[in-house]
């Protein structure tokens, strides 16, 4: 399993962002230039985070980005469901197509529904405060 770039990206924004929130707004150049963010790219993954309502854009010459929503209630795997829709290891743990070859018992599926249960408690564990204040050690 690996993580796309764009999930990583909307990590490192939201991160920024979290990070400089007692900044009035943050542009699209300073994000992308201090995370190392294509800036195009960094640009097509705010207007989906504006549209999930974490982020908040501000056109014109002083424009720029604000973090919406509060750190704390702010986790990893919003942001990954934001960008990616689901966290799925494989399809025929949420499908209801179950298994062709071993049927609703298959234990294979019942194996990956734990681990994919596990790792989303993990995702949702992080937030973006406590991530913040622990390697920085400043409050947000």
């Amino acid at each position: 399993m690996k993580i796309k770039n764009e999930v990583r990206y909307a990590l490192q924004i939201i991160y920024y962002l979290t990070l400089h929130r007692d900044k009035d707004i943050i542009s699209s150049n300073e994000i992308s230039a201090e995370e190392n963010i294509p800036r195009l790219f960094c640009l097509r993954i705010i207007k989906k985070l504006e549209k999930a309502g974490v982020v908040k854009i501000y056109r014109g010459a002083k424009g720029g980005y604000v973090l919406t929503r509060d750190p704390k209630r702010l986790t990893f795997r919003d942001i990954i469901e934001i960008i990616d829709d689901d966290i799925v290891l494989q399809p025929c743990i949420d499908s209801q197509t179950i298994c062709s070859t071993r049927g609703a018992d298959c234990s294979i599926r019942t194996a990956l529904k734990k681990i994919q249960d596990d790792l989303l408690e993990d995702f949702d564990k992080i937030n973006f405060y406590d991530l913040v204040e622990k390697n920085t050690g400043l409050s947000v």
